[in-house]
């Protein structure tokens, strides 16, 4: 995690990782440190970064699409019930995935979308006003304090 730091730290099929595991994202996503505490010492470390998960909506993956699914209901329930609440309640955004017709995606002359120049003009203009914002020190959205969002927001 701390290797993440001011990155990304993607998790691929979430639900998959032992509960020790994804339980031990909790402190990080709240804190932004790891804490490794043994009998003598304690090392913190930074472990500010931008969590990314992905999960399937059952065991096989079919559950909601137009494949068939394999799975039962309880077999379902058990496999959402691997996340617990608070790390559900740590996730900020949450965004349904449909399946795609590969013949699609291999297309070679897509104009769905917008360009990549005309995202990276917004994302320069977003980041000028964030520096705006915060003037005179550097700070960026993610480090702003719950009273400087509501000070903002107000």
């Amino acid at each position: 995690m701390s290797l993440a730091h001011r990155g990304v730290l993607l998790f691929d099929e979430l639900p998959e990782f032992g509960r020790v595991t994804v339980e031990a994202l909790r402190q990080p996503l709240e804190t932004r440190t790891v804490t490794i505490a043994r009998a003598k010492e304690t090392a913190e470390y930074p472990a500010h970064f931008i969590f990314i998960a992905t999960a399937n909506p059952c065991p096989c993956g079919h559950y909601g699409t137009s494949k068939p699914c394999r799975c039962l209901p309880h077999q379902i329930v058990q496999y959402r019930r691997k996340l617990s609440g608070p790390i559900l309640d740590r996730i900020d955004l949450y965004v349904d995935v449909h399946e795609i017709d590969n013949s699609h995606l291999l297309r070679e002359n897509q104009t769905d979308g917008p360009s990549s120049k005309s995202i990276r003009q917004k994302v320069t203009a977003a980041r000028a006003r964030q520096a705006a914002r915060f003037r005179p020190k550097a700070k960026l959205n993610a480090d702003m304090t719950n009273r400087e969002v509501k000070a903002l927001t107000s």
